[in-house]
């Protein structure tokens, strides 16, 4: 999210300029970090199910015993899910406050 409030820093002046309140900028780079971390979070849940999927399928003995045991309890996935997400949405938070802080004469002294 830094990365786009960075890249942004135009688009953040111009609506800052056109009298956008720095509390609709900050919303609307909170969901955008949001929208990220949800896609991000259900995208690792099904990366995550299909590679212990993968890894529970490979046939070899270890100490006298066949395969790997992988566990599908699904308090698990449900709590990696809540981390990826809720660690998604705190990173976004500094970031958007800053944008929304962000005066169209900063951002200009900061580009020229």
């Amino acid at each position: 999210m830094s990365i786009i409030v960075n890249q942004k820093r135009r688009e953040i002046a111009i609506l800052s300029s056109l009298g956008y309140p720095p509390r609709d900028i900050l919303n609307l780079f909170l969901i955008q970090g949001v929208i990220l971390g949800f896609s991000g979070a259900v995208l690792g849940l099904f990366v995550g199910f299909f590679l212990c999927v993968y890894m529970g399928s490979l046939d070899f003995d270890m100490m006298g015993q066949k395969g790997l045991l992988v566990s599908y309890n699904p308090s698990i996935y449900i709590g990696a899910f809540l981390m990826a997400f809720i660690s998604s949405i705190m990173a976004s938070i500094l970031p958007a406050r800053t944008a929304s802080r962000m005066t169209p004469i900063d951002i200009i002294r900061m580009e020229g």
